[in-house]
């Protein structure tokens, strides 16, 4: 994984293979959210990546650097039938501040480490 660039409102990273730096298979994308503590995440995985637990490194990655930009949580906006999304969240501590809301989509807040 690269470090694509960091900007006044985040950081992003693209992701390759080893040795493939051509081939990108997910993007990651922190940036500050309307809150000055409370970043937003963005993740994209390539389909044949999927359901091997890159996922969820990359959020942990994330995560980990989010102190880089003063933030103690990030919120993630996922599809409610994103059932992956929503595993990875939970088992990293993530609450829902929307609970019961409806509609399709979810907002989760995860604590940056």
């Amino acid at each position: 994984m690269g470090l694509a660039g960091q900007t006044g409102a985040g950081l992003e990273w693209v992701t390759h293979p080893v040795g493939s730096p051509h081939l990108v298979i997910a993007t990651t994308h922190l940036l500050h959210a309307d809150s000055d503590c409370t970043g937003e995440l963005a993740l994209l995985v390539e389909d044949a990546w999927q359901n091997s637990g890159l996922g969820g490194s990359l959020i942990r990655y994330a995560l980990a650097h989010a102190s880089v930009l003063g933030l103690r949580s990030v919120m993630v906006r996922t599809q409610r039938s994103n059932d992956r999304m929503l595993a990875i969240c939970r088992a990293l501590g993530a609450y829902n501040p929307s609970r019961g809301r409806q509609g399709t989509d979810v907002e989760l807040v995860l604590p940056a480490t």
